[in-house]
C-alpha cells in the first residue's frame, strides 16, 4: 500500500497513470524502494479497466490539488510578510 498518495512516488505514479502508463512493472519503476516489493497490487488497477476517461478525471483532480497547494503557498508568503511588517513596526 502506498502510504502517501501525494508524496513523490505517489505523484509520479498518478502522472504515469494519467499519461497511460499502467502496467505494474512500469508503475513499480516509479516507486521508491520501500514500495517496490508491494507492486503486485497495481495488477488490480491494470485489470480494472482504467480508461481514458478515468485518466482525464484523475488529471483534473491532480491539477486541482496542485492549484490548492500553490494557493496555500501564496497565502503563506502573504501571511509571513504581514507578520514581519507587524513585528518590525511594533519594535519601533
Amino acid at each position: 500500500m502506498l502510504s502517501e498518495l501525494l508524496g513523490v512516488s505517489g505523484r509520479l505514479m498518478l502522472r504515469a497513470l494519467i499519461n497511460g502508463t499502467s502496467t505494474p512493472a512500469q508503475m513499480a519503476n516509479l516507486a521508491k524502494r520501500s514500495f517496490v516489493r508491494r507492486w503486485p497490487s497495481w495488477n488490480a488497477l491494470s485489470k480494472a479497466g482504467f480508461t481514458d476517461h478515468h485518466r482525464f478525471l484523475l488529471g483534473m483532480q491532480l491539477e486541482r490539488v496542485e492549484q490548492v497547494e500553490r494557493d496555500i503557498a501564496k497565502l503563506d508568503q502573504r501571511i509571513n510578510a504581514s507578520w514581519l511588517r507587524t513585528r518590525s513596526s511594533s519594535r519601533v
